[in-house]
């Protein structure tokens, strides 16, 4: 009988024994599951906090870069509403307009593709560009600006200069690099 109640408490420590095993064991699990879902939360944290500042890098860069081309297209459009241009003021200013249209069209995309490159994780196009042609189609692009404030651009890069970059980055670089030379010239 002694041995009966004994073999019963022994199979009923084991069972209990096998039963705290395995509720460790799930909450193990359960833990590592946790921590795994926090991980995750955490990396996703991050990244919308990268996406913020993304965003308002982009659009710091869009009101820094759009602002005196649309500036200069609403007064022009100012102008010819209060009818204080004659017709052939308008005719003489058209070509000044259309650059700024061109101007603010390609610094809209410049500034696209590189919000593009910058959320989407773009890849770099790496292509060597002739230099003094890359600046030579900035001075082009910014040619309005350069009139406006009546200055002179000279460019004393060699023909034979190449740079390895990506073509867009890199007129957007030079579009904003000399953009600003002409702008905070007095």
């Amino acid at each position: 009988q002694l041995n009966r109640w004994l073999s019963f408490g022994i199979v009923c420590s084991l069972f209990f024994i096998g039963l705290l095993i395995f509720l460790l064991l799930q909450i193990r699990k359960r833990n590592q599951i946790i921590s795994e879902q926090h991980q995750q939360l955490k990396d996703r944290s991050i990244h919308l906090e990268e996406l913020n500042q993304l965003k308002n890098r982009l659009f710091a860069i869009i009101g820094h870069d759009l602002r005196s081309p649309v500036g200069g297209l609403k007064s022009a459009l100012d102008f010819l509403e209060d009818q204080t241009l004659t017709p052939n003021d308008f005719v003489s200013t058209l070509p000044s307009i259309q650059r700024n249209v061109a101007a603010v069209h390609q610094t809209l995309e410049n500034l696209l593709f590189w919000a593009k490159s910058q959320i989407k994780g773009e890849n770099i196009k790496l292509t060597n560009i002739n230099l003094a042609e890359a600046v030579a189609g900035t001075k082009t692009y910014l040619n309005a600006l350069l009139k406006d404030k009546q200055l002179f651009f000279q460019q004393d890069i060699p023909d034979f200069i190449e740079v390895r970059a990506d073509k867009n980055l890199l007129n957007l670089v030079l579009n904003n690099l000399i953009g600003n030379a002409i702008k905070f010239t007095a």
